[in-house]
């Protein structure tokens, strides 16, 4: 017992943050304060990020699926959202939950996981559920 609070008496004694882990957790909270603001920031038909984003995930897919590619938008989109695996034919109703925050993030495993995507967007699972 003598031992463990002569330990605990140590920990106490030293300083609970230098400068470079003080530095690290304010990068870490800037990173979640981004992260959360996605998460707040709501999906809006017409608004540049979004559609800028909504696009990127189009052809991204559409490429991992060897479609032809096509507009994000109109009738011609329709059977790609589809395949894609999304629940309707057009995506705007399936980030309410996530915001901007889900979109992101499905592009960035389309980006940075292609091989892995691909084999997701075989099936059974429906893909985009995953945002």
């Amino acid at each position: 017992m003598d031992r463990l609070q002569a330990q605990l008496g140590s920990l106490m004694k030293r300083p609970m943050e230098d400068a470079a882990t003080k530095q690290l957790a304010e990068a870490a909270r800037a990173r979640v304060d981004v992260l959360r603001s996605l998460l707040r920031t709501p999906a809006v038909i017409g608004d540049d990020e979004y559609e800028r984003l909504l696009r990127e995930v189009f052809d991204a897919t559409s490429k991992l699926l060897k479609r032809e590619p096509t507009n994000h938008r109109g009738p011609e989109s329709e059977e790609g959202w589809k395949v894609a695996g999304f629940q309707a034919t057009a995506p705007d109703r399936e980030f309410r939950g996530g915001g901007l925050l889900g979109l992101h993030c499905l592009l960035h495993a389309l980006e940075h996981h292609p091989a892995t995507c691909a084999k997701l967007l075989e099936g059974p699972f429906p893909f985009a559920a995953a945002s």
